[in-house]
């Protein structure tokens, strides 16, 4: 019995000296190496004053594929594919902090952009005015280049009251 142990223990250090069992652990080392550089860049993001850039080619498409239902991870996540670092770290900003000053333009537009992506929802009224405006990003400019609800209205005339009344667009673009 103790010769079949200590065989199997030369097995196992054989094993793993020739590197069959390097996989398991290279893969649980790439899952650790990986988060720790997601963390990084998560922190990285959140303290600086540049938002991530939107990316906006395929935006529209992306978002009216979401279901009707769509959460604000879910625009995220439609905002930034496959940038999961980016995605973390819009999310704790729109989540999670809210003071006055902390926006500075791109990260306003960023808000913005995710606010006007909970509307786009194929079918709706709201829908139909942001693509006449240009689409999401283009919307979400056009929000926060008017300043207010009545200069926006002035601009994108009768399209505008769609997208204005919605919750949050006054609040989160203005």
């Amino acid at each position: 019995m103790r010769m079949r142990a200590r065989s199997v223990a030369v097995a196992a250090m054989a094993t793993m000296a020739m590197g069959l069992a390097a996989p398991m652990a290279t893969a649980s080392e790439f899952d650790r190496q990986q988060q720790k550089e997601t963390t990084q860049a998560v922190e990285a993001l959140q303290a600086s004053d540049q938002a991530p850039d939107v990316v906006e080619e395929g935006l529209d498409e992306r978002l009216s594929q979401l279901p009707p239902d769509r959460t604000l991870e879910d625009v995220v996540k439609a905002m930034y594919p496959g940038d999961e670092a980016a995605q973390q770290a819009v999310l704790n900003k729109l989540t999670g902090m809210s003071t006055a000053g902390f926006w500075d333009q791109t990260w306003k537009y960023t808000k913005c952009a995710a606010y006007v992506s909970l509307l786009f929802v194929p079918g709706a009224k709201a829908y139909r005015a942001i693509k006449a405006l240009g689409g999401v990003a283009e919307t979400a400019r056009l929000l926060i280049g008017a300043g207010n609800a009545a200069d926006f209205l002035e601009i994108a005339g009768g399209v505008g009251s769609q997208i204005i009344g919605a919750g949050g667009i006054a609040k989160n673009c203005f």
